[in-house]
């Protein structure tokens, strides 16, 4: 899983789409912001990194708060 291959990727998705209560936007965000974001980052390192350049540059936008500390 740390090399970040598709089953590793897959099933962080997964886990993160069927947690109880994850539709709710400030459950979801909590989430994302305090587990998520690091597995991603943990699985892929520089991959937030990568993600918050793109985002700069394709929508003019930056975070309110960062993903991850290492941004």
């Amino acid at each position: 899983m740390r090399e970040g291959d598709s089953f590793g990727q897959g099933l962080a998705r997964w886990i993160q789409n069927n947690i109880p209560g994850n539709s709710l936007f400030y459950v979801r965000s909590a989430m994302d912001y305090l587990i998520m974001y690091n597995l991603y980052d943990w699985m892929k390192p520089g991959y937030f990194r990568r993600m918050k350049k793109r985002v700069e540059r394709e929508n003019n936008q930056t975070f309110f708060m960062r993903p991850v500390s290492g941004l």
